[in-house]
């Protein structure tokens, strides 16, 4: 009996998905946070597009959240009033629009949760700090703060062989696949159409990257294999083991299949 995989599945992640770390939800507790102001941080997180200020608007915030506007104006105050969250009013030729919010506080809070709980699941601040721009390839609720590189090898193989053909962690030490989650949804694609991982999927990809120079994504590998081979194979018991191989979770350990 094999174990079945958690994963949302491409048709809800193709709408896009928020990166939150595992410490904001362990933490909850000791950070005094309620139900509802852990909803509006991941909500809010959800507004956050690469390179721009995180500008989420009230109103959309409080139809998603099944709540009033003024509702979700007293969880913000709350979360201003306790140093988790700043906002900074925004105009545009004299007329207020909506304002940028900083979760550098929250952060910070959470960083010394770590430090003083060294035996925590969590991993503890390097010892150097790195500094974000808001073109870092990063993953954050906000820029302009001080967070952690992610210095780890996936647990999902096929990353993990990405990772280290790049020379991750041996040769360098930023993590040099920017978003793994997507990088493993263009896998599973694949794999869905019948493609091999060591004999078409990963040597395509290896000669792009020794092309170019430089990561590439497996969303363009994707699209070549398409073109070169058509819509997809034949399905087979390997690929379907591949394809559990390339789900994105972990394993859950009781149910059936």
């Amino acid at each position: 009996m094999t174990k079945p995989w958690f994963t949302w599945g491409d048709a809800l992640l193709d709408r896009g998905f928020v990166q939150v770390p595992n410490c904001l939800m362990e933490y909850q507790a000791s950070l005094k946070l309620s139900a509802v102001e852990m909803n509006l941080i991941v909500q809010a997180a959800s507004f956050y597009r690469q390179g721009e200020t995180l500008s989420p608007s009230v109103k959309r915030l409080a139809s998603q959240m099944g709540l009033s506007d003024r509702q979700v104006r007293r969880t913000k105050q709350r979360l201003v009033s306790s140093g988790m969250l700043k906002c900074q009013e925004q105009n545009v030729e004299g007329r207020r629009t909506t304002d940028t919010w900083d979760f550098s506080g929250l952060i910070e809070k959470m960083r010394t949760l770590m430090v003083e709980r060294p035996d925590s699941d969590v991993s503890t601040p390097p010892d150097k700090d790195v500094k974000t721009t808001p073109d870092s390839d990063v993953r954050t609720l906000h820029t302009n703060h001080t967070v952690k590189e992610h210095t780890r090898v996936s647990r999902n193989p096929f990353i993990a062989q990405m990772q280290k053909s790049l020379g991750f962690p041996d040769k360098i030490d930023k993590d040099p696949v920017p978003n793994p989650g997507m990088e493993a949804k263009y896998i599973k694609k694949m794999q869905d159409r019948g493609f091999d991982w060591e004999t078409e999927i990963f040597p395509l990809w290896g000669a792009k990257v020794a092309q170019r120079c430089c990561f590439v994504s497996m969303r363009w590998v994707n699209e070549d294999i398409g073109a070169k081979n058509g819509a997809g194979r034949q399905d087979t018991a390997e690929a379907r083991a591949a394809r559990r191989q390339a789900s994105i979770g972990a394993p859950i350990t009781g149910g059936k299949v």
